[in-house]
């Protein structure tokens, strides 16, 4: 509902969902957020097999310690949604807007965060994260 939300309200960018998410109703918004809350996180893409690449994006989290927000297994929790098996480029595309600030997380964590990532940190924890699959969290269920 939040990120639903965010685009109906331009707080979150999109061509195809802030127009989508704008002409929608709040009862509207809270049975997709039900219906999408109900499915099983499945990987979005396989990536390319880059061991070295997928090594240093884990090395990435552990340092960042992502799992604190984003649960353990990286698949969403109350702080943060699952990063476990989505798209490489997709991943890649919003650590970059949290870094330039076109993307605002609340708390400014994520902000904070990505502000200190390389170009290359963010290409090798997508990869990483693209890379793992999904595991059910209770926050997903």
């Amino acid at each position: 509902e939040a990120q639903l939300h965010a685009f109906a309200e331009g707080r979150r960018h999109s061509p195809q969902m802030s127009p989508l998410a704008a002409s929608l109703s709040d009862q509207q918004i809270q049975s997709l957020a039900a219906y999408f809350a109900r499915q099983t996180a499945q990987r979005t893409e396989t990536p390319a097999d880059d061991s070295a690449l997928a090594q240093s994006g884990q090395a990435t989290i552990t340092a960042k310690g992502c799992a604190t927000c984003h649960g353990e297994g990286l698949a969403g929790g109350p702080l943060g949604p699952r990063l476990a098996g989505q798209g490489e480029g997709y991943l890649i595309d919003q650590l970059n807007a949290f870094k330039h600030g076109q993307r605002k997380d609340p708390t400014q964590a994520m902000n904070a965060m990505a502000s200190t990532l390389s170009a290359e940190e963010i290409r090798a924890t997508a990869h990483f994260l693209a890379g793992q699959a999904p595991a059910s969290s209770q926050a997903n269920q």
